[in-house]
């Protein structure tokens, strides 16, 4: 009887051992990049952004730790490429910010760095050309005039170099997303007019300051 219980449970053994299903080895991938892989200096502006991920096995894309953005759409491009379009948000803090992107298949990774920079906060003139101009509160000067038609001048000088920039016709109470225009009067600048007329959108205001954005150009000024 042992001996017949012993065979029965046996069988049972070896049924159940064929039974199983043998586990299939975690496919490695050949090729996985991203393209690129570094992006060192995108726009504060909110906009989006493509990385390319390459890969020879199906991919996984995903950011690490950057809830600034977020991955709006993957098309699968063919040959083992993949368009990743990334949504970033404004920047509108001082300080430049670096996000991931992490590209993943079976056990192997990689990941693109893409830094966004910020609008910043100090006086100026920024991305206006081939030349900028940046408050420095121990070599430059700076007043507000403040007019009764409710406009302001905001002027910075350089006293050692005879450098002066003036904002004219700032408002001083404008709507965030309005367009307001404006002129700047100069001889800082070398290659620009000694007289710009510009039109530019209010991004923010606040601490006395305006934040007046055209494109990429970014004019920081005091009211």
């Amino acid at each position: 009887m042992c001996k017949i219980l012993a065979r029965v449970l046996l069988c049972l053994l070896v049924l159940t051992a064929c039974g199983r299903k043998k586990e299939e080895p975690v496919k490695e991938p050949q090729v996985l990049n991203l393209v690129p892989s570094v992006i060192e200096s995108e726009s504060w502006r909110e906009h989006t952004i493509t990385i390319l991920m390459v890969c020879d096995l199906e991919a996984e894309a995903s950011l690490e730790q950057t809830p600034w953005a977020s991955i709006a759409s993957r098309v699968i491009t063919g040959n083992g490429q993949t368009s990743v379009c990334l949504q970033l948000e404004a920047n509108e803090g001082d300080e430049p910010r670096t996000g991931t992107l992490v590209a993943s298949c079976g056990k192997s990774s990689v990941r693109c760095k893409f830094t966004q920079q910020p609008i910043g906060s100090n006086p100026g003139i920024y991305n206006f050309g081939t030349e900028e101009v940046s408050f420095d509160e121990l070599r430059h000067q700076c007043s507000v005039r403040r007019y009764p038609d409710g406009t302001a001048s905001f002027r910075i000088l350089d006293p050692s170099e005879g450098k002066t920039v003036v904002f004219r016709r700032l408002p001083r109470d404008p709507v965030p997303g309005s367009t307001v225009e404006f002129d700047i009067e100069q001889n800082w600048m070398s290659s620009q007019p000694l007289r710009i007329p510009v039109s530019a959108t209010l991004v923010k205001a606040g601490d006395g300051k305006l934040w007046l954005a055209r494109e990429d150009a970014v004019f920081i000024v005091r009211i």
